[in-house]
């Protein structure tokens, strides 16, 4: 998915026997920040529905044509920052520690299989949005 669209700088993928797949995404500022700056972006709503064209966009490469449809994630939530070695969530070979990122945003990770939280365009999301790029 990250291969797919420059915005997503790292990615988790989870489903432990539930209905679909979602994922926590980390966004890349600096080429969110173009993005916004090239479309004349202005709310977060606006720029959540982007990153939603984004991240669909990989259902159409040859990646994913060669995975199973139920493996490709439905829904993201946006972490406010990336993992990294001081939380625990990636170790010191740079290798994401899954058991970690559930302690820290389990319940960010049940958010989205609630009504609510499995849209995309969620209060969670928009407020993440709102707070990195100071957008209405």
């Amino acid at each position: 998915i990250a291969s797919s669209t420059e915005v997503i700088d790292q990615i988790m993928t989870w489903c432990i026997y539930r209905k679909y797949v979602c994922a926590l995404i980390v966004l890349d500022g600096d080429k969110v920040r173009k993005l916004i700056e090239s479309r004349g972006l202005s709310t977060a709503r606006e720029l959540c529905q982007v990153l939603q064209e984004e991240f669909v966009r990989f259902r159409s490469s040859i990646s994913a044509q060669e995975l199973n449809n139920s493996w490709i994630p439905v829904t993201f939530q946006i972490l406010p920052e990336p993992f990294n070695e001081n939380d625990g969530t990636i170790n010191s070979t740079l290798k994401l520690v899954r058991y970690r990122v559930e302690e820290l945003y389990g319940e960010l990770l049940e958010y989205s299989y609630t009504k609510e939280g499995s849209s995309t365009l969620n209060p969670r999301n928009l407020a993440t949005l709102q707070s990195l790029f100071n957008l209405e």
